[in-house]
């Protein structure tokens, strides 16, 4: 299967494809950016099929950015109140700095997080890491948001996903 995403960048469009291939292809997990290398097509019919593997590449690079100053804007979010940390164990997924959570994996106790994984490792066939770190307690984590700001005219890249 194939589809083809215009988006701004590579990572962008990544994200936009986890988006909207929930709920398709069962398994994606690893995805590939073929960017700079061959594509060889006994490598893609290797993983072809299996659910587990997406190739991605960039089609058509994106146009020239032509604002003169600004490429991004900002968006500050205000919470009021203590601020207060609690500390929690958490379940990831691949690698240890891996940003994907295991949903519900978050616990007070290492033994609750530590079943939590091996449950998610056991139907998913992924690797899981219980790494510690910090959660917010009445505010929330996110206190930025910082978007590319493309030119009036500048055109998106073309980027192919295949599995």
């Amino acid at each position: 299967m194939e589809l083809y995403i215009e988006d701004f960048s590579i990572e962008s469009a990544i994200v936009r494809f986890r988006e909207e291939v929930e709920g398709g292809p069962e398994g994606v997990y690893k995805i590939v950016n073929l960017n700079g290398r061959s594509i060889d097509r006994d490598i893609i019919d290797t993983f072809e099929g299996n659910g587990h593997v997406v190739f991605c590449y960039t089609e058509k690079e994106t146009g020239p950015n032509t604002n003169k100053s600004q490429f991004s804007t900002v968006e500050h979010h205000v919470f009021k109140g203590t601020k207060k940390w609690v500390t929690k164990y958490l379940a990831v997924y691949d690698t240890p700095n891996s940003l994907e959570v295991v949903p519900e994996s978050g616990a007070e106790m290492k033994g609750d997080c530590v079943t939590k994984a091996r449950e998610a490792s056991e139907k998913t066939k992924r690797d899981t890491f219980v790494v510690l770190g910090k959660s917010p307690e009445g505010f929330k984590r996110l206190q930025s948001t910082i978007k590319y700001k493309p030119s009036n005219g500048q055109k998106p890249g073309r980027y192919r996903f295949i599995w």
